[in-house]
């Protein structure tokens, strides 16, 4: 599933959410529950390489510990990919040619994209410190989800 494909079901489920809420504050029976305190969140930058000219956080994982995206900068052969690996916000960054796309990350740490290598889709999975290839059945190309046990789909 495409990068632009998961956000656009996301915007359908938000769209989705967002009706039936107004549906429920319509009614009679939400008018009389107590109303819920108000959760205050705090927006921070994340820090990224200085010498890149594309940075970006692409997934966060659900308890908010770990964030995940890309970068590019420019180096002697051409443009270098760049993975970035925020913990609370301390970014780890890992040059590697397969860092095109981040797709997940979990509440491990363990980062899951999707990359090229000559001229074809390859998942990749980050852990450990090291970036390694997925496996994939014939026809598979696109790693899109990792659980909290570390579980693959694609």
């Amino acid at each position: 599933m495409t990068h632009l494909a998961r956000r656009m079901m996301l915007a359908a489920a938000v769209a989705g959410l967002l009706s039936t809420s107004l549906g429920v504050v319509g009614s009679g029976a939400a008018a009389s529950a107590a109303p819920r305190p108000a959760r205050a969140c705090t927006i921070t930058t994340l820090p990224f390489p200085a010498d890149v000219y594309r940075a970006d956080a692409q997934a966060v994982d659900p308890t908010g510990r770990f964030a995940a995206g890309t970068a590019l900068r420019v180096g002697e052969d051409g443009n270098q990919l760049m993975l970035l690996v925020w913990k609370h916000g301390r970014l780890t960054t890992v040059e590697s040619p397969l860092a095109d796309s981040v797709a997940d990350v979990n509440a491990r740490g363990v980062v899951i994209g999707n990359g090229w290598i000559d001229a074809k889709a390859r998942p990749w999975v980050y852990r450990n410190g090291k970036i390694e290839l997925l496996p994939t059945p014939s026809g598979y190309r696109n790693a899109v989800s990792i659980n909290k046990a570390g579980d693959i789909v694609g």
